[in-house]
């Protein structure tokens, strides 16, 4: 497969630090932003500040652009905007290209499909799990707080994504099963983003408050119950010294959650413990602590 181009759809901080990236690796990217957005990239480029530094020239569009079935569109906006976004392309491509899809929760494939109608599905899917700690300082600019490792599903897509950021030497890996990878990072998620929108704290500050840090214990004893139930196994310690990891590479960085609740923005819960308490449902599971963060960050906004 000869993918000719990559549309990244969304300029937040995810979608300026793609496009930044790949547009350097020397891939034709075009980045669809709102159009203050695009108009401030196209005059001064994207610049990533922080853990990564960069400045590129990408060319950024206000409205979709016509695509081939070998293009690959990078959606980079968060999970609660995917309806919007799929009901976009149903309306601008009767044909659906690869879809490269980053958004934070669980089961996002899964989501994708019963968004979509029978008729209208992705030529190819290639899903990505990667874990920058990133903040959007301008229209053009992210400031990365901490970089972390990345994987890529084992598609023609990903080998081309993944190349992209290895020219840049980034911690990439192509693998055949990438749902351990998902699973493990929505576990994250989960536990570090409503804890930080909850209390108001960085990463740092969560890493150094015991008493949130053990009901973040209680909570992942209730989330692996509950994927148990569905087959997946999650080793409880493990999973738990890994959030300790995240805290600590990331301790300057606020929560995209956190972020959420600040702008009275929707939030990606229902996405995380949503679809936790949506699953323990289905087995009759109690999952008291769970239901409570849930029911917090839900009133936020």
């Amino acid at each position: 497969m000869m993918v000719k181009r990559i549309l990244v759809y969304g300029a937040g901080s995810l979608g300026l630090t793609w496009a930044a990236l790949l547009a350097d690796s020397g891939l034709e990217i075009k980045l669809y932003a709102r159009p203050r957005s695009a108009l401030s990239i196209n005059l001064s480029g994207i610049k990533l500040s922080g853990a990564l530094s960069l400045q590129a020239r990408v060319e950024a569009v206000d409205t979709l652009p016509e695509l081939s079935s070998n293009d690959i569109i990078l959606i980079c906006v968060k999970s609660y905007d995917l309806r919007t976004v799929l009901d976009q392309f149903q309306t601008e491509y009767p044909t659906l290209p690869i879809l490269a899809l980053l958004q934070n929760g669980f089961f996002i494939s899964d989501h994708v499909t019963d968004l979509l109608p029978c008729s209208y599905h992705p030529v190819d899917t290639t899903r990505i799990v990667t874990s920058p700690g990133a903040q959007c300082k301008q229209l053009n600019r992210a400031h990365i707080a901490g970089l972390g490792q990345t994987f890529i599903e084992d598609t023609q897509a990903g080998s081309v994504l993944a190349d992209g950021l290895k020219r840049h030497n980034l911690p990439v890996d192509i693998v055949r099963d990438i749902s351990p990878h998902e699973i493990n990072k929505a576990i994250a998620n989960s536990i570090i983003n409503p804890l930080t929108a909850i209390n108001g704290y960085s990463n740092g500050q969560l890493l150094a408050d015991q008493n949130v840090l053990s009901q973040g214990k209680q909570l992942l004893a209730e989330i692996s119950q509950v994927l148990a139930s569905e087959g997946h196994k999650v080793a409880i310690d493990e999973q738990f010294d890994n959030i300790i990891d995240i805290l600590k590479n990331t301790s300057d960085n606020t929560s995209s959650m956190l972020q959420d609740v600040w702008a009275q923005k929707p939030t990606e819960i229902d996405f995380l413990l949503g679809t936790i308490l949506e699953i323990a449902g289905r087995h009759a599971l109690k999952t008291p602590v769970c239901q409570n963060i849930y029911d917090q960050i839900s009133i936020s906004h």
